[in-house]
C-alpha cells in the first residue's frame, strides 16, 4: 500500500509542478525536464518517510519473488545433476540393474574432479609461465 501511495504522490507532484511551470510561461522539453526534477526534489525532501516505506515494501516484494525463482532454479539444477549421476532423488542407491559394478565409482570420481576444476580460480598466464596440458592458453 505504501508503494501505491508514494507512486500516486509522485505523479501528482509532477502534474502540479508541470502546471505551475506551464502557467509561468515555460514550454517545450525544458518544461518536462524541470517538472520531473523539481517533483523529485520535493518528494525527496518533503516525504522521506513515505519514500523509505515504499522502498522497503518494494524490497520485500522483490526479495520474495527472487527467493522463489532461485529455489525453483536450484532444484532444477539439482535434479539434472542427480539424473546425470544416475541417482534418484531421495534415495541413496543407483537406479538400474547394477550390471556396471566398477564403472559407478569411476564416474563419481570423474564428476567430482570436474566439480573441483570448476571451483578453481582462473589463472592469468604470463611470459615464462608453464601452461599445463589441457588448459586454454
Amino acid at each position: 500500500m505504501h508503494l501505491l501511495r508514494y507512486t500516486l504522490l509522485r505523479v501528482a507532484l509532477v502534474a502540479v509542478t508541470w502546471a505551475v511551470l506551464y502557467l509561468v510561461g515555460m514550454r517545450g522539453a525544458l518544461l518536462w525536464v524541470l517538472a520531473f526534477v523539481l517533483a523529485f526534489l520535493v518528494a525527496f525532501i518533503a516525504f522521506p518517510r513515505s519514500g523509505d516505506a515504499a522502498a522497503a515494501e518494494l524490497q520485500r516484494l522483490t526479495s520474495r519473488k527472487r527467493a522463489s525463482q532461485h529455489k525453483g532454479h536450484d532444484e532444477m539444477h539439482e535434479d539434472a545433476a542427480l539424473a546425470d549421476s544416475g541417482l534418484e532423488r531421495g534415495s541413496g542407491s543407483r537406479s538400474g540393474s547394477g550390471s556396471r559394478s566398477g564403472s559407478g565409482s569411476e564416474n563419481e570420481a570423474e564428476s567430482e574432479h570436474h566439480g573441483e576444476r570448476d571451483l578453481e580460480e582462473p589463472r592469468v598466464f604470463q611470459d615464462g609461465d608453464e601452461v599445463p596440458p589441457g588448459s586454454p592458453a
